[in-house]
C-alpha cells in the first residue's frame, strides 16, 4: 500500500508528520468534492469504497463487530465480497415486496 485515499478530514499536518515518521513510503491523497458543486457529489474513488462498505453491512454478521479475531474478521469480509459478486453473476430474479392492504 503505497497511498491513502480520505476526505477532507484526512487533511491535517499531523497525520503527515506520522506518515512521514512511521511509513516514509506512504501518502494521503485528500478527495474533495469539485469547487462550488452543491448537494450530493460522488468523489470516484472514495464512493467505490463507500459503495463496496455498504453492500458488506447489508450482510448481518458484517453490520456489528461480532468477531473477535481480526482474520475471522477478514474472512467475513471475504465471504460477504463473494456473495455480492456470485449475485451480480448469476442474478435471481425476485417478486418485488409490497405490504399488503388493509381489510
Amino acid at each position: 500500500m503505497e497511498t491513502i485515499s480520505g476526505d477532507n478530514k484526512y487533511h491535517n499536518k499531523s497525520l503527515q508528520a506520522c506518515l512521514e515518521k512511521e511509513r516514509p513510503g506512504w501518502k494521503v491523497e485528500v478527495k474533495s468534492r469539485p469547487e462550488g458543486s452543491r448537494g450530493f457529489q460522488p468523489v470516484a474513488k472514495r464512493w467505490a469504497v463507500e459503495r463496496s462498505n455498504a453492500w458488506h453491512g447489508r450482510c448481518r454478521r458484517n453490520s456489528k463487530d461480532y468477531e473477535r479475531r481480526p482474520d475471522s474478521g477478514a474472512a467475513m469480509i471475504t465471504i460477504s465480497h463473494l456473495h455480492v459478486m456470485l449475485r451480480r453473476l448469476a442474478p435471481v430474479d425476485r417478486p418485488q415486496f409490497n405490504y399488503g392492504t388493509a381489510a
